[in-house]
């Protein structure tokens, strides 16, 4: 056992201090760097500081009430009055306001707005005049009926026993499975490179003749996979770390709602953990028995594409997974270790998933993972001195 935890820790520390895991792990915030970037630079391409103006005929904006300082909106643009269009355009064209609306005499019956504007005006603005304008037309209502209506409403549905809530607030929450099923796929593409090398590079340099004096190929192989789990491991806590972070700098310094809310209950990380660990485990202890079957790396990274199209399944089909949740071909997807993952936390977004359903899932899913490990110290046990040479699947069965 000592030497199987040996084996796990080097196998860890090999990979861990390389160059391209440190750039592996900073991709992550990188990319979400780049995404707050780009999100900045829209506000603020967004939020232009001129005066907007607007030209009313119909008696609507007589006796204007201003947007109040303390509504949902972080920049308030000046609303400037002109009694006439020549004025506003003439406004428009140097540069004083970045875009005027045009109210007819006729507006409370035929609703229309005019947007007149150079350069498009961003939302932010568009949605200050819309409140602007609702503001006005509900001049003199009680002020319980103006602040519902210029709060809009808020729709949520429940299922009949009140398990599952769905609102704009929990968007994220809900998507945080899906979000997790992706990071799967990602972290076992990743990945595919170590298990396909763990077993292979000992091969081509022939220290496997000196491993296999002192330890035996299932240790070996359980030490491999033991220490490159590990180190997946470690890479999704830097992505969770950096992804929560993400959430928080965007719901307490962005305002965004849909981020203000990210929660998942503790029964969904259960479900989630529970069908993914093992799918995982299926997934590395197979390129791992293909790294020891072939003669060199490069060859086990070809079989390692087979592996990651298994991968896309799941996504291919994911309008048939949205319309019908509960088909027959979904269900059994749902049971199918290799795209069990991906399956039950789409689903789970649409609807609840079968407690049995999840169960027979994760027993399927450990039975296929120890499968492959066994097969994959067959692998190494009949393949590790047969240098430059393939092993054929038959000779995993045949041989003691």
């Amino acid at each position: 056992m000592n030497k199987l935890w040996h084996v796990a820790f080097q196998e860890y520390k090999r990979h861990v201090f390389l160059k391209r895991f440190i750039f592996s792990l900073l991709s992550l915030p990188l990319v979400i760097g780049m995404m707050l970037l780009l999100i900045f630079v829209m506000e603020l391409s967004e939020n232009d500081p001129r005066p907007l103006g607007y030209v009313d005929h119909s008696g609507v904006l007589a006796q204007a009430i201003p947007v109040p300082a303390t509504s949902r909106f972080d920049h308030l643009v000046d609303l400037v009055p002109y009694d006439d269009e020549a004025p506003a355009r003439a406004a428009l064209d140097s540069g004083e306001i970045q875009a005027y609306y045009l109210l007819p005499p006729d507006y409370l019956e035929t609703n229309h707005v005019t947007l007149v504007y150079v350069r498009d005006i961003g939302s932010n603005a568009r949605r200050q005049f819309v409140d602007f304008l609702q503001l006005n037309l509900l001049a003199g209502r009680p002020d319980n009926i103006v602040d519902l209506a210029m709060e809009g409403p808020e729709v949520i549905v429940r299922t009949p026993d009140g398990s599952r809530e769905f609102s704009r607030s929990r968007m994220l929450s809900l998507l945080l499975p899906v979000f997790a099923s992706m990071a799967l796929v990602i972290l076992i593409l990743t990945s595919s490179g170590y298990l396909i090398g763990a077993v292979a590079e000992e091969k081509e340099s022939r220290t496997m003749e000196i491993l296999i004096t002192s330890i035996s190929p299932n240790q070996l192989i359980s030490g491999k996979l033991l220490g490159i789990t590990a180190v997946v491991i470690t890479q999704a806590l830097s992505w969770l770390f950096f992804g929560a972070l993400f959430i928080f700098i965007g719901g307490s310094y962005f305002g965004y709602e849909w981020l203000q809310d990210a929660r998942m209950d503790f029964s969904t990380v259960v479900v989630i953990i529970a069908v993914m660990l093992p799918t995982y485990v299926l997934f590395a202890a197979l390129l791992t028995a293909a790294g020891a079957a072939v003669s060199a790396v490069q060859e086990g990274q070809q079989i390692a594409g087979f592996f990651s199209m298994l991968l896309w399944i799941p996504f291919m089909l994911l309008q048939h997974v949205m319309e019908s949740p509960n088909s027959p071909l979904v269900v059994g997807l749902s049971l199918l270790p290799v795209t069990s993952p991906m399956i039950i936390t789409m689903r789970n977004f649409l609807t609840i998933v079968p407690t049995w359903q999840v169960v027979t899932s994760v027993l399927l899913s450990s039975v296929a993972a120890a499968g492959a490990v066994w097969l994959a110290g067959r692998s190494l046990r009949a393949g590790m001195l047969r240098y430059g040479q393939r092993l054929k699947l038959g000779e995993l069965f045949k041989r003691s």
